[in-house]
């Protein structure tokens, strides 16, 4: 199986698109980092998520409770150095099967790859929530 994508241009790469971004710059410098970091991960998430399927694109089906959905789960650290006052840090993976939770629509095929993605991506998802 091919390796999993740490970041926006390798992404871009295996989905053979663009890496030039949504123009966001009608909103505030902190919303255009949100918009920014949200589309990036959507990217990631994306080539990474047809990688774990063999190729093929997979998306959550949130109305299907069966379907495995796989989360990378962070702890809050206080950082007075860090966007927004806090550092998030990867800890666990989680499964849910049942629940359209929050950020439901960054959930990932595998463990696997939700452990990837907390360890690769903390930063990213940080960067979504500041």
């Amino acid at each position: 199986m091919e390796q999993f994508k740490k970041n926006y241009v390798q992404a871009c790469d295996y989905l053979k698109r663009s890496t030039e971004r949504p123009d966001v710059s009608k909103y505030s410098e902190k919303k255009q980092k949100r918009l920014n970091a949200d589309h990036d991960l959507e990217t990631i998430l994306e080539a990474n998520n047809m990688i774990a399927n063999d190729g093929e694109p997979w998306e959550a089906d949130l109305a299907d409770t069966t379907q495995e959905k796989w989360y990378p789960g962070f702890s809050i650290d206080k950082e007075p150095d860090a966007p927004g006052g806090f550092r998030l840090s990867f800890y666990v993976c989680y499964y849910d099967g049942a629940n359209a939770l929050l950020g439901a629509r960054h959930s990932c095929k595998t463990r696997s790859l939700a452990q990837f993605m907390g360890e690769n991506c903390a930063d990213i998802y940080h960067d979504t929530l500041s």
